[in-house]
């Protein structure tokens, strides 16, 4: 390969890379927010001890820790592993 064709390679990874990170922004935005609107509603449900404030802060450090905030992740790897995958096949 030469170098120009390589400047594209990375050129097209860049804007990948900025393309993916917005939509791991907001899925991880709109996430965030509908989890806390639902441990606000539960907390109004249950009653706690807690205040609401103290809840819901104690509510998203589990959030941030589970596995459903982690899978989010997904956006980077699935595009890179298919891209893999592809690039695999086309020079075999």
């Amino acid at each position: 390969m030469t170098p120009i064709m390589i400047i594209g390679w990375i050129r097209w990874g860049v804007i990948l890379f900025l393309v993916l990170t917005a939509i791991y922004g907001i899925l991880t935005l709109t996430n965030r927010s509908k989890e806390k609107t639902r441990l606000k509603a539960q907390y109004t449900l249950e009653g706690s001890e807690l205040s609401q404030k103290d809840y819901v802060d104690l509510g998203m450090a589990r959030y941030n820790r589970s596995l459903r905030a982690k899978l989010i992740l997904g956006v980077y790897l699935l595009p890179l592993v298919i891209f893999g995958v592809l690039g695999y096949f086309a020079h075999v």
